[in-house]
């Protein structure tokens, strides 16, 4: 059983954070090997996605039910992929509403590279590991030989280039990062429904989460900011939390989604998929980069329903 934790309970030596530092060396591992790149076209792809038999480009992967297994398989395949780098490895998640410990703790340059305390603009994370160039002195013994830096592919930029972008914020305090009354409400969601939409585009949930690190992780290809491996791992916790709470099983997913075609229990999920030969991408130049993907295996929500039993994920 694989067991994710907090960012803020990550094991301790003496010298240093050990299963932090497993985390980011199998993080930049993947990156030098262009895994991490797939990954990040990925979800770039399932935003724009012709269903078989449709003529029209859908959002296959938010803005409804499918959000939450989709992305819960999409990080079972990623946390396999950072497996195959560093045996053991496991995903950590981000809790919002640990904000002192965000700033003093994650957006520091020996994890994820500083958050800017300002409150406009776009900025370059121009230090720590995710930094475009990282120079040699600074670099951790785990450093990928023939790695130089961070650096974003090209047509993966969304519009802010090959060096990581966060939007400049506040991040002390009550401004822009979820409270924890904001989780509790949440957590009073009577069904699927409600706890999907309130997660998704609640009040300093997920949307909003996305738009306040800003920059690349306000586009489509928001994993190219490596807070999102974080960020959707609490939400996925949160839901495994939800689900333990009395609404585990298929009873608690929509067996069938008039208004979102494509995402019921038992629909494949792209680009797990049988057939994928049979739905369009927007941009050719994503093909090749999702296509490692393709045969891999099938998901569907029902195969996701339970992370202990079917994925062999727990949370700490």
């Amino acid at each position: 059983m694989d067991v994710r934790k907090s960012f803020v309970e990550l094991s301790e030596s003496q010298e240093g954070r050990d299963e932090r530092d497993a985390f980011l060396e199998a993080v930049l591992r993947i990156k030098h090997s262009g895994v991490y790149d797939q990954l990040v076209a990925t979800h770039g792809a399932i935003m724009k996605i012709k269903r078989p038999g449709s003529s029209e480009f859908q959002d296959m992967g938010h803005s409804g039910p499918v959000f939450l297994p989709w992305h819960r398989a999409f990080l079972k395949v990623i946390e396999e992929e950072l497996q195959k780098e560093v045996a053991g490895v496991t995903l950590p998640y981000w809790d919002w509403t640990e904000h002192e410990l965000t700033v003093d703790f994650l957006w520091q340059d020996d994890f994820l590279g500083p958050h800017p305390n300002q409150t406009a603009s776009v900025f370059e994370v121009a230090s720590g590991y995710f930094a475009g160039e990282v120079p040699p002195a600074d670099r951790p013994a785990f450093w990928p030989d023939g790695l130089s830096g961070w650096k974003v592919v090209d047509i993966l930029g969304g519009g802010f280039g090959t060096t990581l972008r966060r939007r400049g914020a506040s991040v002390r305090g009550r401004r822009g990062l979820a409270e924890k009354s904001d989780i509790d409400e949440l957590m009073r969601a009577g069904d699927y429904f409600e706890f999907r939409s309130g997660i998704e585009t609640g009040f300093k949930l997920h949307n909003q989460t996305h738009g306040w690190v800003g920059g690349h992780m306000g586009t489509r290809y928001s994993p190219n900011d490596p807070i999102f491996l974080l960020n959707h791992c609490y939400i996925d916790r949160l839901w495994d939390q939800w689900q333990r709470d009395g609404h585990m099983g298929p009873d608690f997913y929509p067996a069938a989604t008039p208004n979102n075609p494509g995402q019921a229990l038992d629909d494949e999920m792209f680009p797990w998929v049988q057939n994928p030969e049979e739905f369009g991408l927007d941009s050719q130049a994503l093909e090749p980069l999702v296509e490692p993907f393709f045969h891999d295996r099938v998901y569907r929500a029902r195969d996701v329903l339970d992370t202990e039993l079917q994925l062999e994920v727990s949370y700490q």
